[in-house]
Order: structure tokens, then sequence, then C-alpha cells
């Protein structure tokens, strides 16, 4: 049996869910995304028609320094639209997109929970 409690907001996710960090934009150049905490799951997305390479980072400073996610020791990126879903056990953590390498087209993006 689950019990779900309502909260505040009556979207029926359960108590602890009416507040969901979340960011959504767009890039259309090399740079960073606007950063979000997030803890436990959470989704990272991008969209659109484009011709980059973009890595998701992590900061644990508050967005002083940011680090590139790795698969085994290396760093890992995208180069076309995805939808993945990544696990922050540490409270606090930030995350953003961040463009190194564009040539042209739109990138939708959105982190969030």
């Amino acid at each position: 049996m689950v019990l779900i409690i309502p909260d505040a907001s009556g979207n029926g996710k359960g108590a602890g869910f009416s507040k969901r960090n979340e960011i959504a934009g767009e890039l259309e150049g090399v740079g960073r995304s606007q950063g979000v905490v997030v803890f436990n799951e959470f989704n990272a997305v991008l969209n659109g028609t484009f011709v980059a390479t973009l890595r998701l980072e992590r900061s644990l400073d508050g967005g002083v320094t940011y680090y590139p996610l790795t698969a085994l020791g290396d760093n890992f990126s995208f180069t076309g639209p995805c939808q993945e879903v990544f696990n922050e056990p540490q409270p606090g953590v930030l995350y953003a997109w961040n463009c190194t390498e564009y040539t042209s087209g739109t990138i939708a993006y959105r982190i969030g929970q």
C-alpha cells in the first residue's frame, strides 16, 4: 500500500512536491546555462536542431567552479537532443548545461525535478 499525502498545491504528488527546482531556456552559442540546485533524481533534457557539443556540469561551491560529469573517469558530452535521468545524492549541488563547441542552431535545455 502506498500512502500519498496531498500537499498545498493540490498536484497529487504527495508531501514535498509543491516546490520543484527547474531551469529551462535556450542557448545559441558557447556558454553555460543558468544553474539549478537539484537533489535525488532529476531530468536533463536537450532539444532542438543544432550542431554543438554540450556537457552537463555540477558545482559544489555555489557556481564558482563547475566540473563536467564523468563516466568511468572520462568526461562525456552530448551532440544532439537527449533526455537523461541522473541522481544527485548530495544536497545543495548546482547543475548547468555548458555549450563548449557551437556551429549553428538553437539549443533548448531543461534541468528539473
